[in-house]
């Protein structure tokens, strides 16, 4: 009888772990898969931005005030802040209110993020 129970703990226990092993996997590819959503609404957020709001016109970035501030209002329901800055690291359009200026190394990291960006929007 014993015998009998060891063996019935021991397979409670194998079940129990195969149970933990996949609640841990099923929440994990959730998380990762929210946050891979998220990542593609902001980066069409994103998108929207620069294509209604931001133009070139020679040589110089124009920022249309009106349709900035109506996206501006978009994602300040999200909780997303944008900040738009130029060649010298310098804010130049912020939806927070503060006036920030941003390190050569920050910048650099933040370019090569857009550069991941356009590279996975476009594919």
């Amino acid at each position: 009888m014993r015998m009998l129970y060891k063996q019935m703990l021991a397979f409670t226990m194998v079940i129990m772990t195969m149970v933990i092993m996949m609640l841990v996997a099923f929440i994990s590819n959730n998380e990762s898969r929210m946050y891979q959503s998220t990542w593609a609404r902001l980066a069409q957020d994103t998108q929207v931005i620069v294509k209604s709001s931001i133009q070139y016109q020679d040589h110089q970035l124009v920022i249309n005030p009106i349709s900035m501030q109506a996206q501006g209002q978009i994602l300040d329901n999200q909780k997303v802040d944008v900040v738009i800055y130029n060649a010298k690291h310098r804010s130049i359009y912020h939806t927070n209110g503060l006036s920030l200026s941003i390190s050569k190394k920050a910048m650099a990291t933040i370019r090569s993020w857009a550069i991941g960006l356009s590279t996975h929007c476009s594919g």
